[in-house]
C-alpha cells in the first residue's frame, strides 16, 4: 500500500510539473543570438561574443599545448578544429606562474596551466553585420562585414599586438587590465592580445646549444608564433597583415626592442610602441644562462641536462626548484640579473647581444616607433625592496656595493640628501639609470629612425589600487596602463572626467601611429605648433591634445631633442628632458653591465628578493 502511494504521487508531480513547465516554454521568446559572432581561420570556424563595443575573440589557439614532451620546446602549428567551430566566447588560461602583482584581479591571470598558449582578438563593433544564419550558429548572430574580409571593397583596420610585462615571470594577455574592446572601437584598430610562456617554463637553458633540448626563449618564440598566426589570419578578422604594430610595457617593451633588433621576427610587424622598457637591465648571455639552468636542474631533483627528468617533474616540483633558485648570482659581475633572473637569452639566433648595445651601434630595424617612460618608475620596486625607512647610511652602503668603482660620481650625482629616508633618492636614481636615460641614449643612436618620446605625468586618482601608499602620489611603473586601455567600466576604477577625456586621447596617439605611422593622425591633421584636432576626443579635440614633434632629426645635434609629457590637464613639449642626468649617466657608460664584488653576493640577495618580481 505505501508504495502505491509513492506511485500515485510521483504521478501526480509529474503531470503538476508538465502542466507548469509547458506553457512556460511556450510563453518564453525565441534565445536572442545576436551576442555571438563568427569568423573562419586557417584551422576552422570560431564563434566569439559581442559588445557594445566590439566583436570579441577569446582564447584562439595559436600553437598546440606545449605540455609533457613538447614542454620545452618551440611552439607547433595549431592542429585543425575537431568541431564545427572553436568556441571562443570565454577565456582561457594564462601560462603557469605566481603572480602577484597590485590589483591582481585586474592585473593576474583568473587561471593558469601549462596548456596556455592562445590570443583574443578585438574587432570594432562597427565591422559587424547581422547574419541570419549559416552553418556554423544556426540562429541570428553576427559576422565579419564581407566589405572587410578579402576581396572586399573596404581597407582592411591596422592591428595592434600586445605583448603583457611582468618580469618575464607572470601576466597573460586575457587579464581585465590589457581588454581591448574600447581601444579597437574607440581607435577603429583591430587588437590582439596574447600569452607568452614566462619564468622558467618560457626562459630555461639546458642540453646542449644547438640541440633540440631547452634552448631558451621559448617565450619569445611564442611571441614570433603569434605575430605568424596573424599574419596568416587576421585578414579574416578585418585585419590588415601589412600594417601590424606590436606593443607592450615592461617586460613586454623589453619583447618588443628585441624584435626591433632580430632578424627572425623581421618581416612580421611595420612599427612598435616600447612603454617602459628598462633598457639598463642586462640578458643573460648563453653561458651564463646555461649555468643557472643548470642550478635549477639540480633544485628539481634532476642531473643537469637531464630534460627527461625535467619534462616528468609536476608543476609543483618546478615551482619550489623555481623558488630555491631564481635569486641564485651565476656572474659577480653582474648583480642586477636578480632583478631579472628569467628572461630571453642572448642565444646568437633570436638575440645576438644586449638590446641597449645594438640600439647604441644601430643594429635594429628602420621601423617607426614610440618609447617612454613614466617619471617614478622605479618607486613599486623600491618600496617592495625597501618596505621601512632608509637611512643615510644604508644608501650611502647601496651604492658603494652596486656601482663599485663609480660609487663617488655616482653618489656626487645623487648625494644623501633624505633626512632619514633615501628611498626617493633609489627611485630617482632607478628611474633615470633604468629607463629614462638608455632610453635617450638608444634614441639618440638611432636618429635615422622615425621615433617619438614621451613622459608619461598623470597620477591616478584612484591611488588604493596601487597597494602601495609610496605611489599613492606619484606616477609609478604602469601608472599609463588603466588609461590606455580604458577599462574604467570593468574595474572598480572611478576616472574624474579629466582622466575619461586624457584616456581617450592616450588611445588617439597610440591607434593614429598604428594607423598612420605618426601619432597625431594622418598628415592632412598635423599642424607643427599648434593642437591637433579630431573628433575623437572632446570638446571638439581641444582637451590637451598637442602635436607630437619626432625625438630628433637625423644629422642634428645629440642635445637637439623633444619629448612630449602625457598629462591629463594637457600634454605639452618638452625640450631636452633629463639632459644632465642623462649626459651624466652617457658618460659613466654601465647601462646593462654592472659589476659586484662576490663576498657581497649572499648579503644582497636578499636585500633585492621583491624588487624584480614586477619589472
Amino acid at each position: 500500500m505505501g508504495h502505491q502511494k509513492v506511485y500515485i504521487a510521483a504521478v501526480i508531480g509529474v503531470i503538476l510539473c508538465a502542466a507548469i513547465t509547458i506553457p512556460l516554454v511556450i510563453t518564453l521568446p525565441k534565445p536572442d543570438r545576436l551576442d555571438l559572432v563568427t569568423a573562419t581561420v586557417n584551422e576552422g570556424n570560431i564563434v566569439g561574443q559581442v559588445t557594445p563595443e566590439a566583436g570579441i575573440f577569446f582564447g584562439i589557439p595559436f600553437s598546440q599545448p606545449p605540455i609533457r614532451e613538447f614542454r620545452w620546446r618551440r611552439p607547433r602549428d595549431p592542429l585543425k578544429y575537431e568541431s564545427r567551430y572553436w568556441d571562443a566566447t570565454y577565456k582561457r588560461p594564462g601560462c603557469q606562474q605566481i603572480c602577484d602583482q597590485p590589483a591582481s584581479e585586474y592585473s593576474c591571470p583568473h587561471e593558469i596551466s601549462e596548456d596556455c598558449l592562445y590570443l583574443n582578438v578585438w574587432v570594432p563593433r562597427r565591422l559587424l553585420t547581422n547574419a541570419k544564419s549559416d552553418d556554423i550558429v544556426t540562429s541570428e548572430h553576427y559576422a565579419l562585414q564581407n566589405d572587410y574580409l578579402p576581396g572586399g571593397q573596404s581597407a582592411p583596420l591596422a592591428v595592434m599586438v600586445w605583448f603583457y610585462g611582468g618580469n618575464f615571470l607572470n601576466g597573460a594577455g586575457s587579464c581585465v587590465l590589457y581588454d581591448g574592446r574600447n581601444m579597437a572601437n574607440m581607435g577603429d584598430v583591430i587588437v590582439v592580445t596574447t600569452n607568452y610562456r614566462v619564468a622558467h617554463l618560457g626562459f630555461l637553458v639546458q642540453g646542449e646549444k644547438g640541440s633540440e633540448e631547452a634552448k631558451g626563449n621559448f617565450g619569445f618564440w611564442d611571441q614570433i608564433k603569434t605575430l605568424e598566426w596573424v599574419k596568416q589570419n587576421i585578414q579574416n578578422f578585418g585585419g590588415d597583415p601589412n600594417k601590424v604594430t606590436i606593443f607592450g610595457q615592461s617586460a613586454g617593451a623589453e619583447s618588443v626592442g628585441i624584435h626591433f633588433t632580430s632578424e627572425v621576427s623581421k618581416d612580421l610587424f611595420r612599427q612598435g610602441i616600447m612603454q617602459s622598457n628598462p633598457f639598463g637591465l642586462p640578458l643573460r648571455n648563453w653561458t651564463d644562462a646555461k649555468e643557472f639552468g643548470g642550478r635549477f636542474a639540480e633544485a628539481a631533483g634532476c642531473q643537469r641536462d637531464d630534460m627527461t627528468c625535467l619534462r616528468a617533474k609536476s608543476v609543483k616540483e618546478l615551482e619550489k626548484a623555481f623558488n630555491d633558485t631564481s635569486l641564485e648570482v651565476t656572474d659577480p659581475s653582474r648583480i642586477t640579473l636578480i632583478f631579472q633572473p628569467w628572461s630571453p637569452v642572448i642565444d646568437g639566433d633570436v638575440l645576438r647581444e644586449q638590446p641597449v648595445d645594438a640600439f647604441i651601434k644601430g643594429n635594429v630595424h628602420n621601423k617607426p616607433m614610440i618609447n617612454g617612460a613614466t617619471v617614478d618608475e622605479g618607486m613599486i620596486f623600491v618600496a617592495e625592496a625597501f618596505p621601512n625607512p632608509m637611512t643615510n647610511m644604508f644608501y650611502k652602503a647601496l651604492l658603494r656595493i652596486v656601482f663599485k668603482e663609480d660609487y663617488s660620481p655616482v653618489y656626487s650625482t645623487y648625494p644623501d640628501e633624505c633626512y632619514g629616508d633615501c628611498r626617493e633618492m633609489v627611485n630617482k636614481l632607478a628611474t633615470e639609470y633604468l629607463f629614462s636615460c638608455p632610453q635617450r641614449k638608444a634614441q639618440n643612436s638611432t636618429r635615422n629612425i622615425q621615433h617619438w618620446w614621451y613622459i608619461f605625468n598623470q597620477t591616478w586618482s584612484f591611488e588604493e589600487v596601487w597597494e602601495e601608499p609610496l605611489c599613492f602620489d606619484r606616477v609609478c611603473h604602469a601608472a599609463e596602463l588603466a588609461y590606455l586601455f580604458n577599462v574604467e567600466q570593468m574595474t572598480t576604477f572611478t576616472f574624474t572626467e579629466e582622466e575619461r577625456v586624457f584616456s581617450k586621447r592616450l588611445i588617439w596617439y597610440w591607434t593614429n601611429f598604428a594607423k598612420y605611422g605618426n601619432p597625431n593622425g594622418p598628415p592632412a591633421t598635423i599642424r607643427a605648433k599648434d593642437i591637433v584636432k579630431t573628433s575623437v576626443i572632446e570638446d571638439g579635440g581641444q582637451v590637451g591634445a598637442k602635436a607630437w614633434s619626432t625625438f630628433g632629426e637625423y644629422g642634428t645635434p645629440e642635445n637637439d631633442y623633444k619629448a612630449l609629457q602625457l598629462q591629463a590637464n594637457g600634454d605639452f613639449e618638452m625640450r631636452q628632458p633629463y639632459k644632465d642626468i642623462c649626459d651624466f649617466w652617457d658618460n659613466v657608460d654601465a647601462y646593462a653591465d654592472h659589476y659586484m664584488t662576490a663576498q657581497l653576493q649572499r648579503y644582497w640577495r636578499k636585500k633585492f628578493k621583491q624588487m624584480w618580481r614586477h619589472v
